[in-house]
């Protein structure tokens, strides 16, 4: 589980990449993102990618340039190294940075609606699998 599964829950498309993160599949992921297509918003919710040593802040920079350039209409991201991607977004997008789970679910749960795809990927050690709807 946790690897790329599209499923829908109440007119919510879901795709959960929760299992893991890196930079590979992050650039992975954003290409499936833009083969989907929805009615509503785009929601990606990005959590740390972790064990990258000197070069995890240059990924997570590389993240908010992909991400800006992407069909990703909002973004949430959680933990300490996603908040430079948070900075490094650039274009019209929503983008919203917290440093805790609780915080960022309580937002994005006011930002959810019918026909939206919300999109799921961190490092595994982040547990992003909480902000699946349950």
């Amino acid at each position: 589980s946790g690897r790329s599964i599209l499923y829908e829950v109440n007119g919510l498309h879901i795709l959960d990449d929760t299992y893991n993160a890196n930079p590979s599949s992050f650039i992975n992921l954003l290409e499936t993102i833009e083969k989907i297509r929805v009615k509503g918003k785009k929601i990606l919710v990005f959590g740390d990618m972790l064990e990258l040593g000197e070069d995890v802040q240059e990924e997570h920079i590389k993240a908010g340039k992909l991400i800006s350039d992407s069909s990703v209409d909002v973004l949430i991201t959680v933990g300490k190294n996603t908040e430079i991607t948070s900075k490094t977004m650039s274009g019209n997008k929503k983008v919203w940075y917290f440093n805790n789970q609780d915080s960022a679910k309580k937002k994005l749960e006011t930002l959810l609606g019918k026909g939206d795809l919300l999109v799921i990927k961190g490092s595994r050690a982040m547990g992003m699998e909480k902000f699946l709807p349950s």
